[in-house]
């Protein structure tokens, strides 16, 4: 298998998924799909993701760095079976205290794998030597654009369930972990694509290039969360969430497939 195809795969397939939500005959049948294609994917990306941890000893620093990333689908998912509702008709608003509480716990816990993969595999290939493709005045540029973009898409949720929290609420607790973690992931978009181009014209470029191509999936699906309402109708910007979604959670299995490509057996890569 060509390493090149993984990077078209994720937005072909994610394409036909939302092709495919347009034959759907009715919306409930919509929403029941949507609600399994999301499971569906997040269990492929924590088995990619899975395959790429394969690959390295317990204690390397490589080894820490994909287990926090497989994580990350391993406790939304649980999260999504359990204590969310999909299609947006608000379970979590029906949940007791106590499964409100571990919903909020699985949904920080969740974001903070994440965050803390992305900072891991920044710090790899610091660690390896390797500076970020750019000269210092780009890559200031990139990450305060990073965090102008964070305040702009994140920064609004955050206000907003962040003062429903503080009044007491145990589910806005949750959406507000969600929020920072769509914020530190914005943030983190252009130095994981600056460290990939770095290691353009080696192996080590895929895996790091599909890690960028999934954040930038998500900052994507945040930017027409909080603006296409105001662009496009409720149906395009359903369909282009969707895609955006699909496609990160594609390139993370992209992500785990490449890194099990390039390193054939356990080994250990960085100490």
């Amino acid at each position: 298998m060509k390493k090149g195809l993984l990077f078209f795969l994720p937005l072909a397939v994610a394409g036909a998924l939302v092709a495919l939500q347009g034959l759907l005959p009715s919306e409930q049948a919509l929403m029941g799909w949507i609600q399994y294609q999301v499971l569906l994917l997040k269990f492929l990306s924590f088995a990619c993701l899975l395959l790429a941890v394969s690959r390295f000893r317990p204690g390397d620093y490589l080894f820490w760095a994909w287990s926090f990333l497989a994580l990350e689908p391993a406790l939304l998912l649980t999260k999504d079976l359990f204590f969310e509702d999909l299609a947006q008709v608000n379970l979590a608003g029906e949940l007791e205290a106590g499964a409100l509480w571990t919903r909020a716990a699985l949904t920080f816990a969740g974001n903070a794998c994440d965050a803390t993969g992305f900072i891991l595999l920044l710090n790899a290939a610091r660690r390896a030597g390797l500076a970020p493709a750019g000269r210092p005045a780009i890559r200031i540029i990139a990450i305060a654009g990073g965090i102008t973009l964070a305040v702009l898409l994140a920064g609004p949720a955050i206000y907003s369930d962040g003062r429903v929290a503080l009044a007491g609420s145990v589910r806005s607790l949750g959406d507000l972990f969600s929020d920072l973690g769509d914020a530190v992931s914005i943030v983190l978009v252009m130095p994981l694509l600056l460290r990939a181009w770095a290691f353009r014209g080696g192996l080590l470029i895929w895996p790091y290039a599909m890690i960028a191509l999934a954040a930038l999936s998500y900052l994507c699906y945040d930017i027409v969360w909080a603006l296409g309402p105001s662009v496009w109708s409720e149906l395009t910007v359903r369909r282009l969430d969707e895609f955006f979604r699909a496609a990160g959670l594609l390139y993370f299995c992209a992500a785990g497939i490449s890194q099990t490509l390039i390193i054939p057996r356990r080994r250990a890569s960085i100490p």
